[in-house]
């Protein structure tokens, strides 16, 4: 397990790895915070995909086998529900695939509801750069996905400055969303 014995190469002998004495982070309110605020940030530029758009983007197919706008906000509840069983520590409850209608409300109270697990527990550090490295990243992804649809959809989202956007902690509704007009 150890490195070569050969002396001529004594860069390559290994040390044995120590375990770490330092104790792990402790959950904190700031933690919450950046969780919870990347949870409206993504209602927000959600909203922003789906804000002027027609039923018929839902069923948008843009071919060579990529999902549909409304298989992309299944997956993303799907994805979500991973976030939220780990946030309350018990086992997944994936959602149901529901018709096409009603894939943005399913999506919107499945935030709604890890945004409010979220007010009531202080997740671990560990836990959170999970979170935010695997399902959280996934449905950033997503949306991108869908706003790039839009585009071959012919209907492109506004242009936004992002930074200045109005995404507040805890504004998870698509009706309570303050979307920019311009730039």
């Amino acid at each position: 397990m150890y490195a070569e014995k050969n002396n001529s190469c004594s860069f390559l002998k290994a040390t044995p790895i120590k375990k770490s004495t330092a104790m792990a982070p402790q959950p904190t309110k700031e933690t919450n915070l950046i969780l919870r605020h990347l949870l409206a940030t993504i209602a927000y530029r959600l909203t922003k995909c789906l804000a002027d758009g027609e039923d018929e983007f839902m069923r948008f197919d843009s071919g060579s086998g990529v999902r549909k706008p409304f298989e992309i906000l299944y997956h993303m509840s799907s994805v979500l529900s991973f976030c939220l069983a780990e946030i309350e520590k018990r086992d997944v409850i994936r959602p149901v695939a529901l018709p096409e209608e009603q894939a943005t409300t399913q999506f919107f109270n499945l935030l709604q509801a890890t945004d409010n697990a979220l007010t009531g527990k202080e997740v671990e550090l560990d836990t959170a750069l999970k979170l935010i490295q695997g399902p959280l990243a996934d449905m950033l992804t997503h949306v991108g996905q869908l706003a790039l649809l839009r585009r071959y959809y012919n209907k492109p989202i506004q242009a936004e400055n992002f930074m200045r956007a109005k995404v507040q902690i805890g504004v998870i509704a698509p009706e309570k969303q303050e979307l920019a007009t311009s730039l």
